[in-house]
């Protein structure tokens, strides 16, 4: 039983077999989030939109 747990895939792995893969959109979605956080408090230091300066 044991080994059985051991051995067991998650649905992700058993699709792609690739881990590391996972874990690299993991890093992306946590820094993508990061980055918009930033960029709301520089928005509110500023008192100024970003928006139209990206665009």
């Amino acid at each position: 039983m044991a080994n059985q747990q051991a051995d067991s895939k998650s649905a992700m792995e058993e699709t792609f077999g690739m881990q590391t893969w996972v874990d690299g959109e993991t890093w992306n979605g946590r820094l993508a989030m990061l980055g918009f956080v930033v960029a709301i408090v520089i928005e509110v230091a500023a008192g100024q939109s970003l928006l139209p300066k990206v665009w």
